[in-house]
């Protein structure tokens, strides 16, 4: 009564679990214990199914037979506690699981729970005798007996010596029966050895000294011949370690254990089967009508490991064969991802390459318009001085007759007797002045028109507009429009290049001549201005009295190709707003209150980029 002791105490809870009332009442009987393999695969995925499909709660009530393993047990105090259990709690479905609880049920269901209806579950088929019962449903087994030796000789042909491991319990005893019977046409061509009145350690001392052509078959351990009781699992992994020969099986669930493998029944199947047919019953399915289908091995299953250690090649395993349990190596383990991982770099790499060739591409184009721009600008130059050149020549006429007249009055005052010095000197100042004159226009236009890098520099302001006025003077005399230069005082140098930034004004002042061609001969006024605008920046206007520009057209002023004169070619602004804003500033036009148009160009007194 010591054993029973813990279902004494369950049977005095009872009451505070509640009434009758509640989730569905399921009792499940265990043959031999919830954890003996190999039901217990069984019952932990019954379990597990049963929880995540089952649309209302479920509560799971277990009784091991545990006692179920010996010939003399003494049934009764178990009968009496699991109808102490039914009687206070309603069950609304038995679930047997193994032929050893199904014999249990059979004998005693008459007395505990004659109207519930039963589930009967992993049992094989052998043990309805070809009649399962008809009330019950049925989740059953089939063994293929002569199968599971004919793979083992297949595997490993050179057998000719099978030791059986199996033990001496009754349900032992009726599978041994069976073993000798199903396997007697074999004995003609291998030895059959069953260790059946063997004690456990005897037969892991035998396993270790076997011939070489033998085999060892994991029947069932239950209860060795010495009255021990066993965990299959720990038998298995006994037998693994110290045995000369491979191992075989004939259930999934010492697959990893340390058997070989072969055609193994899937006992977690099972419990899925068993799962889905308890949901059915517990809807209202009469039990009698709940038959699955009969489950046998499928696909033979192998250990990697075993096959390896036993020298059994892979290609002589039979076809649709799984082989589990392979190496796990850093590459195996993570295929994907460093699959993913290369993939995505190669589209890295891609991206990266596409992206410098554009990169290259991008500054060759770069490059290649630089040059245009400055071939552009040249031309821009070489156009508005062509425009300049009867102006200039003009310019450089008066200086040059100057010379020629006081070279001339020099040389008359050198006949006179005696010579006249002084005035020589007074003719030789002028003769130089002129010089330098001349040469300072010949320098501008030469500046122009000079093809040069770009450097930027320090410019003052105020010999820049002198300049301009020198070079657009003779053109503006010619033309009658009065032109004039204001200057403010105290002006810092800017940073720039001179010739671009003269080439802006440039382009300016001749704008602003021509805007004023169909003024009449009065009134023509153009004015360059120079001055501070804010405490960082200068701002250089050049204002015209023509008729201005028509509104529509002043947005697009500084556009590639807009142009509003006759024949023009529309670039000599845009190289003005592409100059102005290399130079880090910006160029606007607008239209005056009084008449005309006035460009202002704006820039930073601070040293720029170039």
């Amino acid at each position: 009564m010591r054993r029973f002791a813990p279902l004494l105490l369950i049977i005095f809870s009872v009451p505070l679990l509640g009434a009758s009332e509640g989730p569905r009442r399921i009792l499940i009987l265990n043959s031999f214990g919830r954890d003996f393999t190999p039901y217990n695969s069984v019952t932990s995925k019954f379990r597990e199914d049963l929880a995540r499909l089952s649309p209302k709660p479920v509560e799971l009530l277990d009784i091991s037979l545990e006692t179920m393993r010996f010939d003399t047990a003494d049934e009764a105090p178990v009968v009496d506690y699991v109808g102490a259990l039914c009687a206070r709690r309603p069950i609304d479905l038995v679930v047997a699981i193994g032929s050893p609880a199904y014999r249990f049920w059979e004998r005693h269901r008459a007395e505990l729970l004659p109207d519930t209806p039963a589930l009967i579950a992993a049992v094989e088929e052998r043990h309805f005798d070809g009649k399962p019962p008809e009330q019950d449903a049925v989740v059953a087994l089939r063994l293929d007996l002569p199968g599971v030796l004919e793979n083992l000789l297949a595997v490993r042909p050179g057998t000719h010596n099978v030791y059986v491991v199996i033990g001496d319990s009754p349900l032992e005893r009726y599978w041994l029966a069976h073993l000798r019977r199903e396997w007697g046409p074999f004995e003609k061509k291998v030895n059959l050895v069953y260790w059946n009145e063997v004690p456990f350690d005897e037969m892991v001392r035998r396993a270790a000294q076997l011939p070489s052509d033998s085999a060892i078959f994991f029947a069932l351990l239950v209860q060795d011949a010495a009255g021990v009781p066993h965990e299959q699992e720990a038998a298995v992994e006994a037998l693994r370690d110290a045995a000369n020969a491979p191992l075989f099986g004939w259930s999934d669930n010492l697959l990893g254990h340390g058997i070989v493998g072969g055609p193994l029944l899937p006992l977690k199947e099972v419990g899925r089967a068993t799962a889905r047919a308890a949901l059915r019953v517990l809807a209202g399915e009469p039990a009698g009508q709940v038959r699955s289908p009969v489950l046998a091995a499928d696909r033979p299953s192998y250990d990697w490991r075993q096959l390896r250690r036993w020298g059994i090649d892979e290609a002589s395993l039979p076809s649709r064969s799984t082989v589990l349990f392979h190496p796990t190596s850093l590459l195996r383990k993570y295929r994907w991802v460093i699959l993913g991982t290369g993939l995505l770099i190669a589209a890295q790499a891609i991206a990266i390459s596409g992206l410098l060739i554009s990169r290259r591409r991008r500054l060759q184009a770069e490059e290649e318009a630089a040059r245009l721009r400055h071939e552009l600008a040249h031309a821009g130059r070489v156009s508005a001085l062509g425009q300049l050149s009867s102006s200039l020549a003009h310019e450089l006429n008066q200086p040059l007759g100057a010379i020629l007249r006081n070279a001339e009055a020099a040389e008359i005052f050198l006949d006179a007797t005696p010579p006249n010095l002084q005035e020589v000197r007074a003719i030789l100042a002028d003769i130089r002045e002129d010089d330098q004159r001349a040469g300072g226009v010949i320098d501008g236009i030469r500046g122009l028109l000079r093809r040069h890098p770009v450097e930027f520099s320090s410019i003052e302001l105020a010999g820049m507009a002198e300049r301009m006025m020198i070079l657009i003077r003779p053109d503006a005399q010619s033309r009658r429009i009065e032109v004039s230069a204001e200057v403010a005082p105290g002006l810092p140098d800017i940073h720039g290049n001179s010739v671009q930034l003269q080439q802006v004004l440039l382009n300016l002042l001749i704008n602003g001549m021509e805007a004023m061609e169909r003024n009449g001969s009065e009134g023509r006024r153009l004015r360059l201005k120079i001055g501070a605008n804010g405490g960082n920046r200068v701002q250089m206007s050049v204002s015209d009295s023509g008729p201005g520009i028509p509104s529509e057209d002043l947005p697009r002023v500084f556009e590639n190709f807009y142009t509003t004169k006759p024949g023009g070619m529309g670039m000599g602004l845009a190289i003005c707003r592409q100059i102005v804003e290399a130079h880090g500033g910006e160029i606007e036009a607008a239209n005056d209150p009084g008449g005309g148009t006035t460009f202002r160009v704006t820039l930073p007194m601070a040293r720029v980029s170039a």
